[in-house]
C-alpha cells in the first residue's frame, strides 16, 4: 500500500515553489528556452522528456534572487555584487527524474569561454592577480518573511 502523504523530496520539489528575481532583463539561452520565456519564473510539475532551459538575467548593481516553497514554508535568498559577478544563470530542469532549479551568479555563463570571447565579455586575470567574490545566502523562514521579500516595489514576482 502506498503512503498517501508526500515524501520530503516530493514536498521540496514541486510546482508550488515561487521564484523572485530582481533582474532588469531576462534573455533565453536558445530557441527552446525562448519558446517558454513568458514562464521563465514558473515552476511546473515534473515532465517526462523535459529539455533543460537556461535564462540569463542582468542586474545593475546588486544581484538578487529568491525561491520559496510554501508547502514547507522555507526558501532562500541570494544576493551579490553584480558588478563583480556580471552573469546570472537560471537553469531549469523540470524532468521526472531530474527536477532542478539552478540560480547561479558567476563571472561567466554556461555558453563557455569561446562564446564569451566572441562577445567581448571574457574576463582574464593577469598573472598573480587575485579577485574575491562574496555571495550571501539567507534562509527564508515562513510566509511572513516571503511576503516581505516579494512585496510590491521590492522585486519581480508574477
Amino acid at each position: 500500500m502506498r503512503n498517501a502523504t508526500a515524501s520530503g523530496a516530493e514536498r521540496q520539489r514541486n510546482e508550488n515553489a515561487q521564484l523572485c528575481v530582481r533582474s532588469g532583463d531576462v534573455t533565453p539561452r536558445d530557441a527552446h528556452a525562448a519558446a517558454d520565456l513568458k514562464d521563465w519564473d514558473k515552476m511546473i510539475k515534473p515532465q517526462d522528456g523535459f529539455l533543460e532551459q537556461c535564462y540569463f538575467h542582468e542586474f545593475e548593481k546588486q544581484g538578487f534572487a529568491a525561491i520559496y516553497n510554501p508547502d514547507i514554508k522555507q526558501g532562500l535568498t541570494i544576493t551579490y555584487d553584480a558588478e563583480k559577478l556580471p552573469f546570472f544563470t537560471e537553469w531549469k530542469m523540470m524532468g521526472v527524474r531530474d527536477y532542478v532549479l539552478g540560480l547561479e551568479p558567476g563571472n561567466t555563463h554556461p555558453n563557455g569561454r569561446d562564446k564569451l570571447r566572441e562577445e567581448g565579455k571574457l574576463a582574464v586575470l593577469a598573472p598573480g592577480e587575485t579577485v574575491q567574490y562574496e555571495v550571501t545566502i539567507t534562509m527564508i523562514d515562513g510566509e511572513e518573511d516571503w511576503m516581505e521579500i516579494k512585496s510590491p516595489g521590492t522585486g519581480h514576482l508574477r
